[in-house]
């Protein structure tokens, strides 16, 4: 049997397992999270529809998201920051003057 290959064409092999990640990270652990958070009836209880229920698990996973996003574009401007030469951290600074002991 075949293997399936794992390439979107276009995309560098890196890109495409970071995409993965940020979208199992998203989808599974963060709907776990939202579920735990979110869902308060269950079986027969949950037969007329908690509007609240689906608001919060929208609302949650969005965040979930929204925190996803937040993190790689601070990631992505530190290391342009680095790779600029600027040191954003005061002992970063100290390291590289040799400050640190």
């Amino acid at each position: 049997m075949a293997e399936a290959v794992n390439q979107i064409p276009g995309v560098a092999q890196l890109d495409l397992v970071i995409a993965s990640e940020r979208l199992y990270h998203t989808t599974n652990e963060g709907f776990e999270f939202c579920l735990d958070r979110c869902m308060t009836h269950y079986a027969e209880d949950s037969i007329p529809y908690h509007y609240g229920e689906k608001t919060c698990l929208d609302r949650c996973l969005a965040k979930v998201d929204g925190g996803m996003r937040m993190a790689v574009a601070a990631k992505k401007d530190f290391e342009k920051k680095l790779k600029a030469g600027e040191m954003p951290y005061q002992w970063m600074r100290d390291a590289e003057q040799g400050k640190i002991q």
